[in-house]
Parts: C-alpha cells; sequence; structure tokens
C-alpha cells in the first residue's frame, strides 16, 4: 500500500481513498475530560506516543463508471504540504462532483487556490442546505468574527454550490446522514453500489478510543453530549450493518469496520483485515 493513496473496490465502483496531510499532533489533550494518568497508559499499551500520535486526514474520491465524485477536499490552501490536488492530477482525476461532510477548514480549503480562485471551476458541490444556511447566515457570522471566514472562503465557489437534504439519494449511489455534535448538521456520507456500503464518517469520531469509550470527550468537538449520543448511533449502525467505514482523522487510509465488544464497540482496522487479502482488493461487506 502506497502511504498516500488506497484503492478498493465497492461494488461496482472504484475508490480511491487520499491522504491530503499525514501528521502527528494527537496527545493526551484530545481526551479533554480524562486525566492524562488515565489516557496516557491506554495509548502506550496501542503502540502510540501518548504525546504525538497521528492524525491524517483522509479524503476519498469514488468513480462510479460515469463521473467522478470526491468526498472532502483537504487543507487546500492553508496547508503547503496538502497533497489531494497533486495526487488527483497524478491519477487523472477530474471530479464532477464533490461531497462534504461539514465546513471545517481541513474538510473544505481544498476547494480555493491560494490564488483565492475555485480550484475545481467545472465541479458541482454538494453541501448540506441545514448547514450551509447555518455557516454562511449573517448571525452566524457576527457571532464568530473571532474565527476564520468561512463565509468569505465559500463565497468564492458559492455558484457551484447544490443544497442536499437529510437522507434523499441526491446522486445515484450517494446520500447525506444526519451525525451531528462534532458540528452543527455535521453528515456522514453513505455510498453503495451492487449492495455494498460504505460510510464514509468524516469527524463522527477523531480516534478510536472514542469508540471503545464513548464517555471519552473529544477536544474539537463543538456538542460533547450530542456527540456521545451520536457516536452511539453510528457503531451500531456500521456494526449492524457491516458496513465498511472511512474516518478521516484515522491512521490512514481510516478504512474498517466496528464491532461488537460486549456491550460496547471497537475498531477493526483495514490492516487487520488485510491479512486474508494482501492486494488492498476489498470491498464493502466483510
Amino acid at each position: 500500500m502506497s502511504n498516500d493513496r488506497y484503492r478498493f473496490k465497492l461494488g461496482d465502483f472504484e475508490c480511491l481513498a487520499i491522504c491530503d496531510v499525514d501528521q502527528g499532533g494527537g496527545n493526551s489533550e484530545w481526551f479533554p475530560n480524562i486525566p492524562p494518568e488515565v489516557s496516557r497508559p491506554i495509548l502506550e499499551k496501542m503502540n502510540v506516543d501518548p504525546d504525538d500520535f497521528n492524525n491524517a486526514m483522509t479524503c476519498l474520491a469514488v468513480n462510479t463508471g460515469t463521473d467522478w465524485v470526491l468526498l472532502d477536499t483537504g487543507m487546500g490552501f492553508v496547508r503547503e504540504d496538502a497533497k489531494l490536488a497533486q495526487i488527483l492530477e497524478q491519477e487523472n482525476i477530474q471530479p464532477r462532483h464533490i461531497i462534504l461532510t461539514h465546513l471545517d477548514l481541513d474538510h473544505y480549503a481544498g476547494l480555493i487556490t491560494t490564488d483565492n480562485t475555485p480550484a475545481f471551476p467545472d465541479a458541482q458541490i454538494h453541501i448540506c442546505r441545514d448547514a450551509w444556511e447555518l455557516f454562511t447566515s449573517d448571525s452566524y457570522y457576527e457571532a464568530n468574527k473571532d474565527t476564520y471566514d468561512r463565509r468569505e472562503h465559500l463565497s468564492i465557489v458559492k455558484n457551484q454550490v447544490q443544497l442536499v437534504e437529510w437522507d434523499k439519494e441526491f446522486l445515484p449511489g450517494f446520500h447525506l446522514i444526519s451525525l451531528p455534535g462534532h458540528r452543527d448538521h455535521h453528515a456522514g456520507i453513505e455510498v453503495e453500489s451492487n449492495g455494498e456500503k460504505l460510510l464514509y464518517a468524516g469527524d463522527v469520531v477523531c480516534h478510536p478510543l472514542h469508540i471503545e469509550h464513548l464517555d471519552w470527550h473529544c477536544m474539537a468537538d463543538s456538542y460533547h453530549d450530542v456527540a456521545r449520543e451520536t457516536r452511539i448511533k453510528f457503531a451500531q449502525m456500521v456494526a449492524e450493518s457491516g458496513s465498511l467505514t472511512l474516518i478521516y482523522h484515522f491512521e490512514f487510509p481510516g478504512l474498517g469496520h466496528v464491532i461488537q465488544d460486549g456491550d460496547g464497540w471497537k475498531w477493526q482496522p483495514l490492516a487487520i483485515l488485510k491479512e486474508t487479502n494482501l492486494r488492498g482488493e476489498h470491498n464493502g461487506q466483510r
């Protein structure tokens, strides 16, 4: 497996997981309600440095047979080491459609070049209607002037935006699932082809320990109680269905399954599943 791209099949769809940025920076502060003396030994047992563990950013390109669909766009103009645009060019991928899980910089900044022009001028950009209306509203803008200016950024691509409703197929094989808590109107993107499903889960969790320990907060979440309930919904849904899942900030390629573990759940990464398939040709079912 390349360290920045991973190919797999989902039904009749060809998929390419793309590592836009792969960095450290995670630490025990990711779990703000858990004392370091509790979290550190658990992280060490996972063979990770509790002061500097992985924080990847993985986008997904899907070839439906008629068009390329890109899920999230990475850091774009924000970071010089963002690789999504370069990898898409190398792979000769020109997305016709782009779908965003939510409107945080590390998920939408790839829409915009360093010259403040659209990076994908010929693509339609699909965003949850509720999220777009909130984050571009005057009331939100006035209340959040001290943070980065989503509205200014998104105005650059607004003519390309298509607003999407929850739980309705807006492209063949694609629909949005409401998974709030990390942000208002955070979305998961369900992809289905020929009976096989993948849930591109965005930031519904940011570390596998948030699945194993549902009461552990994530420092990046806006609404901890809502995020906890959403993690339960998410874990139940994908564990029962057996759907392949891609989680944005997990160690690249971020693919795996959530499986039942007693009364709770745990993360089973693709690295375990590859033992039976060393070429990395994996379908959407266990």
